[in-house]
């Protein structure tokens, strides 16, 4: 395989490249007179590496290797290009840019899109929005999710595109084989469980009760137990109701319309002018999102009802089907048309004023219960 070529020929190839690399930063260093470790110098003779069509470019080796020069600079290290090729450190680097590559290939081929619901709870989950327990802040996430400048889109975008590498990177590990001896043997060391016959005997304690109460009181910080508090809750839901349009759509789509038309014309999906084309999908039950779980029960031709929650919903259409060579899986090739639905501006306002209310009516009465069931 070329991986095991690679592996065979690592060091004359990584030596060569490292020359490539390395000889423009030191003629810039010569021609320019920069003191310390070299600049990053911009990609003039193109990738160092390519795992399929995604490229590993000299810039990015560059910069990881001023990154390290400025670490340990930190520290009062003093080190050559040499003491990094000599120490394994640069060629851990660059392996460090092929997996990268290599997991941004399998995740954008997998074809992995999620809805945003998850992804705003992928995004709640940052330390940004967590108090100093760990627990989600909510005042904090609707302080921010009022920033009128805030570009959620593309940040949406970058989240998306981690949950994929994410997801690419937990089936690559799941399908994992230690191979090398060395491997194997930390592998086994690591996992290797001994069964342990023993017999405890406790030693007799015999306190009096003064001596019990004198140790409570002087550790009672130890046993100390928050008091319990018992919440009620109402919910008014600003869900929107499913849009007329999405029924309408999947029925014009099985009377015979084109589906990537439609999508071209009414989807919000990222994918809509590419016509709702969303790739080949693998039907793997346990990788697939829940809302796409329709598409384990269509046939080719078919088009779902719309599914989805809240304010976004999701017609499918399956185009075609095959098996994956590799898992032996049904792989399908799906397009997607999505639409949003929005609550009327007034009905939002009178549904915030109806929770207002419901809050002033328990507040007065002292009875939340009472309130609520008022409130219907």
């Amino acid at each position: 395989m070329f991986q095991d070529w690679l592996r065979k020929h690592r060091r004359p190839i990584f030596w060569l490249t490292l020359i490539l690399i390395i000889f423009p930063f030191v003629a810039a260093e010569f021609f320019m007179g920069s003191p310390g470790p070299p600049g990053v110098i911009r990609d003039q003779m193109g990738p160092i590496a390519m795992i399929g069509d995604e490229a590993v470019s000299r810039e990015e080796f560059q910069q990881v290797l001023a990154q390290e020069f400025q670490r340990r600079a930190q520290f009062g290290e003093d080190v050559t290009y040499e003491d990094l090729v000599r120490t394994g450190a640069a060629m851990e680097m660059l392996d460090g840019l092929i997996r990268r590559a290599a997991l941004r290939k399998n995740a954008r081929e997998a074809g992995y899109s999620f809805r945003r619901d998850y992804l705003q709870r992928l995004l709640q989950q940052d330390a940004l929005f967590q108090d100093e327990h760990g627990r989600f802040d909510r005042e904090r996430w609707n302080e921010v999710v009022r920033q009128p400048d805030i570009p959620w889109e593309n940040l949406y975008q970058e989240i998306e595109q981690q949950a994929r590498q994410d997801l690419a990177l937990q089936r690559a590990l799941a399908s994992a084989r230690v191979v090398e001896p060395e491997i194997r043997e930390e592998f086994e060391r690591e996992n290797t469980y001994l069964t342990v016959r023993y017999v405890e005997i406790e030693a007799p304690v015999d306190l009096t009760e003064e001596e019990v109460r004198a140790h409570f009181e002087t550790n009672e910080e130890q046993y100390y137990r928050p008091a319990e508090r018992r919440a009620e809750f109402a919910r008014i839901s600003l869900a929107p109701p499913r849009p007329e349009l999405a029924d309408e759509l999947a029925e014009r789509a099985r009377d015979g319309e084109d589906f990537a038309e439609l999508a071209e014309t009414y989807s919000v999906g990222e994918e809509a002018d590419e016509g709702g084309d969303l790739n080949w999908i693998l039907l793997d039950e346990e990788a697939l999102p829940a809302e796409r779980a329709v598409l384990l029960d269509m046939a080719p031709g078919d088009v779902s009802d719309p599914v989805g929650d809240f304010n976004r919903y999701s017609i499918y259409f399956m185009e075609d089907e095959r098996e994956d060579e590799e898992t032996g899986l049904r792989e399908v090739h799906v397009r997607v048309i999505e639409i949003e639905g929005a609550l009327d501006p007034e009905e939002r306002e009178a549904l915030e004023a109806e929770a207002e209310a419901l809050v002033e009516a328990a507040r007065e009465s002292g009875d939340f219960a009472a309130a609520a069931a008022d409130a219907g």
